[in-house]
């Protein structure tokens, strides 16, 4: 039984659930500051202010893929290292700035944060779908009269009490299901950080 409720019991399954679930904002936030900063600087070269925007942007992004390496390690309990590909000796500016614009990492690291918000809203979505179905089941003897009709779910309306203590245990399987899958889940997505930060 010890190993049926794991996924539970365990403090990484809760941050790995966290983890998932700010993906969608955060993807959002990069998805916003890279269109927004291309656009603007794609839009701006002809009076020249674009180019340092665009070489702006993809510079930050360093600073965003940085973020999102930590923030990564921290939750999903990895060792994703800073790459070493934008680290060079020149002590003047233009060629500092140069090995990080041309390095690999840099433009892996943007992938990444552009996939961000793709996989944040699927994530999401599955998540808040299969938690609240769950929550509902394991709730549903304190609120199946709450709707006159009863909790509908698809085929099946759970209106009386009989019906809601059943719902319990589904619920339960569903939580703890839902939960091993989200493990599952941050588990890919760690390893998806892991080739591109």
């Amino acid at each position: 039984m010890s190993t049926v409720l794991r996924p539970l019991s365990r403090a990484q399954t809760y941050r790995n659930l966290l983890y998932l679930l700010i993906m969608f904002p955060l993807g959002i936030a990069y998805f916003v500051l890279l269109t927004v900063g291309t656009v603007l600087g794609l839009g701006l070269t002809v009076v020249l202010v674009g180019v340092p925007l665009l070489i702006g942007v993809i510079l930050g992004s360093r600073y965003l893929s940085a973020f999102e390496r930590e923030l990564t390690n921290a939750l999903l309990n990895l060792d994703i290292r800073p790459p070493e590909d934008a680290i060079t000796d020149e002590t003047t500016l233009w060629p500092q700035i140069r090995v990080r614009v041309v390095a690999r990492s840099t433009w892996k690291g943007i992938v990444y944060l552009v996939l961000k918000l793709p996989l944040g809203i699927l994530v999401f979505s599955l998540l808040i779908a299969s938690l609240s179905v769950s929550a509902g089941l394991l709730l549903a003897p304190f609120i199946y009269t709450v709707p006159s009709t009863g909790i509908e779910l698809g085929i099946w309306t759970i209106d009386t009490l009989t019906e809601a203590v059943i719902a319990v245990p589904i619920g339960m399987i569903g939580l703890i299901t839902s939960m091993s899958l989200f493990n599952v889940t941050a588990r890919l997505l760690g390893k998806i950080a892991l080739i591109l930060l």
